[in-house]
């Protein structure tokens, strides 16, 4: 009995450390591959990533296995934990991470060869008190060069690591005529750098407190110095300053005359991000449109029809925790018919999301067909002949025959409808520079909210007194102090009654 617990243990935890390392391998995008040789006299140590006892918090265990020194292998994922940087490789078919001092690289200089052109400029801010390193590769394995660049710094890159820009972890950048990478994927122990809007982007610049509560910071660190508190419910706020990562959005905002940061997804209050964007409702009953969000139970002031497109002009994210599951929901702010309200779903398969638009270009003999509905039994609007280019406007993935079907929604001249292309039947239009602003289609939910300026970033706005815990950290320490005193006590006492 006893060996099939510690069997069945057994493969909980590889099940477990199997998904971790896959989710993981997913979360980090499309990252660039380089080579790396084993430098430690006694190898390097291979670690898997699991989660701790409480699912947490996310922990490195090291396995039996040991790479020999002088190996060569190629790094696929990199991952900070602890203030270690950790790098993701593949060794005798275990896939695992070993520790980045462990090892040197093979290549010292990575120029733009590895790099993607963006489709658009984009300008980052360092926000970074101390400065950022410029390397010399997209990694922190390369070296930095010289000179560090300065808290404050702008500065603009049409290159990044990834084909994909919302997955880019590094930019290639010039400062003061020295070309390297900065590192822009942002998590929550590095926090360097932060987006400056620009016309093309899906963030309008604005953001609305939804409870009284919020207060801004000295820094995007959460635990740095609250400089403005209790800002009340219902102000709106400007900003042309964003810093995201996975935890939220943290934005640079000016309230009664302090500026700071405005974290945007937080369990002590609750916020909305303003967005260019348009929402479409594929619910067979449409979905109810509530005055105010986060009330599920209040009464629905009217409900959006199947086949609406609204603009969005305000978003939030409500994470519940249900039986160890976290359920999030997206709440979406609109304009239906002259009446302004929230709707929401935590199901995906009851309205798609436009965040920006890209072109598709008609390769098939026989063209694309357009259909009223994403469902293949729809009624067919028209066809798209070859070499036609289409701009998609919405995504969305339907279960047809126990088979997954991306369906896209797109306009071609003025002719909409939803297709669902092979990779035989169209292509995607490289860098095409296509964006939408919404509202698009949809021109009686214009918003009328007035966002006014946003507060220009500079070091004198705030002003540093340092950093100290916050009373949560304080409380949870007290809590977890107070649980190991009283487990050594009991410890003691019933040692002493065995030895009685």
């Amino acid at each position: 009995m006893k060996k099939r617990i510690v069997t069945l243990i057994a493969a909980v935890i590889v099940c477990l450390t199997a998904s971790v390392t896959v989710y993981a391998n997913e979360l980090m995008g499309y990252f660039t591959p380089y080579e790396v040789t084993v430098t430690d006299e006694v190898g390097a140590v291979m670690y898997n990533r699991i989660w701790n006892s409480d699912m947490t918090k996310s922990i490195m265990r090291p396995l039996t296995v040991i790479i020999p020194s002088g190996k060569n292998l190629t790094v696929t994922d990199e991952l900070h934990l602890d203030g270690v940087l950790y790098l993701g490789v593949e060794y005798n078919d275990y896939n695992a991470y070993i520790k980045s001092e462990e090892v040197s690289l093979k290549k010292e200089i990575a120029g733009t060869e590895a790099a993607y052109r963006t489709s658009a400029e984009r300008d980052i801010i360092v926000i970074n008190e101390s400065g950022v390193n410029l390397r010399k590769g997209p990694s922190f394995m390369y070296e930095t060069h010289e000179n560090i660049i300065p808290y404050g710094t702008v500065l603009k890159y049409n290159y990044t690591n990834s084909e994909y820009e919302s997955d880019a972890m590094w930019a290639y950048t010039q400062h003061e005529g020295v070309g390297g990478w900065v590192y822009i994927y942002n998590t929550e122990e590095i926090y360097d750098c932060a987006y400056i809007l620009n016309d093309s982007d899906i963030y309008t610049g604005a953001v609305e407190i939804l409870t009284d509560g919020a207060y801004l910071t000295h820094s995007v660190n959460p635990a740095s110095e609250k400089v403005a508190e209790n800002i009340p419910a219902g102000t709106v706020l400007s900003f042309k300053y964003f810093y995201e990562n996975l935890d939220c959005t943290s934005v640079f905002v000016e309230h009664n005359g302090t500026k700071g940061w405005l974290r945007t997804r937080s369990t002590d209050y609750k916020v909305a991000t303003g967005e260019k964007g348009g929402v479409y409702i594929l619910a067979e009953n449409g979905l109810p449109l509530y005055e105010k969000p986060l009330y599920e139970s209040a009464q629905p002031i009217a409900n959006v029809p199947k086949s609406t497109n609204l603009c969005v002009d305000f978003q939030y994210w409500d994470a519940k925790q249900i039986e160890n599951t976290i359920i999030e929901s997206r709440w979406m702010h609109v304009n239906y018919n002259g009446t302004e309200g929230w709707i929401f779903s935590n199901d995906i398969s009851e309205y798609c999301y436009m965040f920006s638009a890209y072109d598709i270009k008609i390769t098939s003999e026989n063209g694309l067909q357009l259909y009223a509905e994403p469902n293949k039994n729809a009624e067919c609007l028209s066809v798209l002949s070859k070499d036609a280019v289409a701009t998609c406007i919405y995504e969305t993935s339907v279960l047809e025959d126990n088979e997954i079907v991306y369906w896209l929604y797109v306009d071609c001249n003025g002719v909409r409808g939803w297709a669902f292309p092979t990779g035989s039947e169209a292509s995607y239009v490289e860098n095409s520079g296509r964006y939408l602003s919404a509202p698009f289609g949809a021109p009686e939910t214009e918003s009328t909210v007035t966002y006014g300026t946003a507060p220009e970033f500079e070091m004198k706005d705030i002003v540093t007194t340092g950093n100290g815990l916050s009373s949560k950290t304080i409380v949870f320490i007290c809590i977890g102090a107070t649980v190991l005193v009283a487990a050594i006590v009991v410890i003691i006492a019933v040692k002493k009654k065995k030895s009685k």
